[in-house]
């Protein structure tokens, strides 16, 4: 609950959480940057989810004035198995499958706090609005299936035009063969994992050019990993 609270001052612009969050923000991105650096991956632009937080006020009022979400237990939710004929929304917006599940789509939480939902609402109209974007893909574990169906539906209803996939690639497990949950504290770092795989494919490398199995190109491409 101390979380959720905080989480709330720091949406409403509480200046203390505010200092904390942009600290944290500025350690992330530079761990986040040294990462990719290392997989020569480069971006045209950081734009994490707090870069959406003006809009998810808008997000959770257009969704309540179309009739969309409901307030319940004060949160404003998207529940598609109570959802009726949404006006000028296409026919199979909502399919059967979802119109089934009673879990909800929550876009606003009782304490006025907004969530992932909120954001990823907020995030494709930016694409489509600022970008230009026609299609968007999610390339997210499958855990979160029913996340992006509601999502998507929800942008149906809205008339969204832009197409959005979810490609998803599974699940990450750990040594025990359990499903790593980034909240518990048991993820690891890519950073360690490239460490590892640099660390452990070397001396196959290392072994296959010895014995002339395994050539470098003479442009010096393709060099054995440096941990």
């Amino acid at each position: 609950q101390v979380a959720r609270d905080e989480l709330a001052k720091l949406q409403s612009g509480d200046e203390e959480n505010v200092a904390h969050w942009k600290r944290f923000v500025e350690i992330t991105l530079s761990s986040l940057k040294d990462v990719y650096e290392r997989l020569g991956v480069e971006f045209d632009e950081w734009l994490g989810e707090s870069a959406y937080n003006d809009r998810l006020a808008g997000v959770a009022q257009l969704l309540l004035d179309k009739g969309i979400a409901t307030i319940d237990g004060g949160a404003a939710c998207v529940f598609f198995h109570e959802m009726g004929e949404i006006e000028g929304a296409l026919p199979d917006a909502v399919p059967k499958r979802l119109r089934k599940q009673k879990s909800p789509f929550i876009v606003r939480k009782k304490d006025g706090a907004f969530n992932y939902a909120t954001s990823d609402v907020a995030t494709v109209q930016y694409r489509r609005e600022v970008f230009g974007a026609d299609r968007a893909l999610y390339v997210v574990g499958s855990p979160q299936a029913l996340h992006f169906e509601q999502l998507f539906s929800v942008m149906k209803l809205l008339g969204e035009p832009m197409r959005l996939e979810h490609i998803a690639f599974g699940q990450i497990q750990g040594a025990d063969g359990k499903v790593m949950r980034t909240r518990s504290g048991e993820s690891v770092s890519l950073g360690s994992l490239l460490d590892e795989a640099g660390a452990q494919s070397r001396p196959v490398i290392e072994e296959k050019l010895a014995d002339g199995s395994l050539r470098m190109p003479a442009d010096g491409l393709g060099q054995p990993p440096h941990g």
